[in-house]
């Protein structure tokens, strides 16, 4: 009986596709770029795990033992995406007093960061078109905490009770009205390849909080 062979399928096979060596949160954070950017520029129906493979340098298969399916991958590309501006957004709420001094500052974080990173606008600002094309999206962000939004509430909502703002607006359509300047500036800029959104936020921002 040749037990070579017994031997041998008995060992443990490497992982499909993962770089030798490489950890699996350095593998992640790549693996989220390089979806980031696919998402961005091709949308959620038409990037593919293979896509996203040939991208990263590994294979297709090597995907699926991080994601079960793409709507997973989807969804915490946008919670990474998120959490990266996070820290922008609760810095300005607690280093500046009133709304609109709030929203300049991340109107600003917004810029900054798509001015070094454009498919961050690519893929955040197409999130709400991506959730009425697909339930599956809609039903999965509706499951979880924004983080982002909750502090964007709480900013509009203490800019009704001071005053700042009528407290018989709806929070949801202030947010709307408001943040929707900032990120339909920011879309606009992504959509026909300009540059330098920093100072069309600047404009923004001057003529919403006129001296």
């Amino acid at each position: 009986m040749d037990t070579s062979a017994n031997s041998m399928s008995s060992k443990k096979r490497p992982k499909l596709g993962r770089p030798k060596g490489s950890s699996k949160d350095k593998t992640l954070k790549r693996l989220f770029i390089e979806a980031r950017k696919l998402f961005a520029a091709k949308g959620f129906a038409q990037t593919t795990f293979k896509d996203i493979g040939k991208a990263l340098g590994v294979s297709h298969a090597a995907i699926y033992s991080y994601f079960p399916d793409k709507k997973s991958l989807y969804v915490e590309t946008v919670n990474q995406t998120q959490a990266f501006l996070l820290p922008h957004y609760r810095a300005a709420y607690d280093q500046h007093q009133g709304l609109m001094q709030r929203l300049s500052a991340i109107f600003m974080a917004m810029a900054k960061a798509h001015d070094e990173d454009e498919s961050i606008t690519g893929l955040l600002a197409s999130v709400p078109i991506e959730m009425r094309r697909h339930s599956e999206l809609c039903d999965a962000f509706f499951e979880q905490e924004d983080q982002v939004m909750i502090t964007l509430r709480k900013m509009v909502e203490e800019a009704k009770s001071s005053g700042e703002i009528d407290e018989s607006y709806p929070t949801e359509s202030v947010l709307t009205a408001l943040f929707g300047a900032g990120v339909g500036v920011a879309l606009f800029h992504y959509g026909t390849y300009q540059e330098n959104l920093t100072e069309k936020m600047e404009i923004l921002i001057k003529i919403l909080c006129p001296k």
